[in-house]
């Protein structure tokens, strides 16, 4: 799936940010804002944002199993079960607090 960003300059954002902000509701996709002709910051909606952590966390974690898989099979030595559970834990309660 390819999400190329629209480019809009800060000054255009600025100027008329209610319908750069509805454009951003109903796109869901990100908005490069420019400042002097170079893109300085991204914007997106918020929902939108959270699927793409979201997503980029889920292929984060087959990655590290992948490699994880690797290891084992090259003979390497691979973390205990009681540290892998401690590990999702963490994570668990990480996500569960509330954001800030």
């Amino acid at each position: 799936m390819s999400r190329v960003a629209e480019t809009l300059s800060l000054t255009e954002f600025k100027r008329d940010t209610s319908h750069a902000l509805k454009r951003l509701r109903t796109s869901k996709k990100p908005q490069v804002l420019a400042v002097n002709g170079r893109a300085s910051f991204v914007v997106q909606e918020a929902g939108a944002y959270r699927q793409l952590v979201k997503r980029l966390t889920a292929a984060e974690e087959r990655l590290a199993v992948t490699e994880a898989l690797i290891a084992t099979d090259r003979g390497e030595r691979g973390a205990t079960i009681d540290a892998v559970f401690r590990r999702v834990a963490k994570r668990a309660a990480a996500r569960r607090r509330p954001r800030t």
